[in-house]
């Protein structure tokens, strides 16, 4: 682990990397959502954007939440303006608009993607932009997990799925892996493969799903090429309504894309 006086600076500068490349395709100055940003927001507050946040819990609840949780650091969790409880965002956020979206990995934990779209497409103005971050299921824990399908994805909303499926709960905790020691590596990352879950671990956790419990999982799984082959999929069938801006871009073991709405 890298002492504090390296690892600080180093963490700001990545953070101001990243920001300076989400907002060469979005509008900086106007009005924005970023969903789900913990402690890891791209635009914050504390660096003067114009942003609302979308969480499933209040600030207190997710510092209560992460307070032991290693690698987080609960005094950079903003104060939250929206709590999901499941229903629609337009709902929760009492029908305001905004210039853009930020979604850094959350839409592969969202059990019914084609709505969690929908949803964020309604939110947009006219020129408005969905910025996606997306883990690369090649560099991640689900590396021994296939890309997910146009097929599943869409039948997941036909079935108005509100929680990962058992059977979903239970492939991705029997196929978790670390590499070299880690859940997400760059390419040229060393080491072999080893399973992140014992065989209780993974049937308590099928088991619970089984009950209804919700189970935070990755639903999804993306590379470039295929998430760029399931959003012209869905755009055939009439359930997305946005276009790419730009390329995806690749940069470790997550892709960015920039979507715009359909003239």
């Amino acid at each position: 682990m890298l002492p504090k006086w390296i690892k600080e600076p180093l963490e700001a500068f990545q953070r101001g990397r990243r920001s300076r490349a989400v907002f060469r395709r979005l509008n900086a100055s106007g009005e924005g959502l970023e969903i789900g940003p913990c402690h890891n927001g791209i635009a914050t507050k504390r660096e003067g954007f114009r942003v609302k946040i979308l969480d499933h819990l209040d600030q207190e609840g997710l510092r209560q939440k992460y307070q032991d949780h290693p690698g987080v650091d609960v005094s950079r969790i903003e104060m939250v303006d929206f709590v999901w409880n499941g229903e629609s965002y337009s709902e929760v956020t009492g029908g305001a608009k905004f210039d853009w979206i930020i979604a850094s990995h959350v839409i592969e934990h969202v059990p019914d993607l084609v709505r969690f779209l929908g949803e964020c497409c309604g939110l947009l103005r006219s020129k408005g932009r969905l910025y996606l971050v997306v883990p690369d299921c090649r560099r991640e824990f689900d590396r021994r997990r296939f890309p997910s399908g146009s097929g599943e994805v869409v039948d997941a909303h036909l079935r108005g799925d509100v929680r990962p499926t058992p059977g979903a709960v239970a492939e991705h905790h029997l196929r978790a892996v670390t590499k070299g020691g880690r859940h997400a590596w760059p390419w040229w990352w060393p080491g072999g493969y080893e399973y992140i879950h014992t065989t209780i671990e993974v049937v308590d956790a099928f088991g619970a799903a089984r009950e209804g419990q919700y189970k935070d999982i990755h639903v999804w799984r993306f590379t470039p090429d295929s998430f760029r082959m399931l959003l012209d999929d869905l755009r055939r069938l009439g359930y997305l309504k946005m276009d790419i801006v730009g390329e995806i871009v690749a940069s470790g073991s997550e892709f960015s894309v920039c979507l715009g709405l359909s003239e």
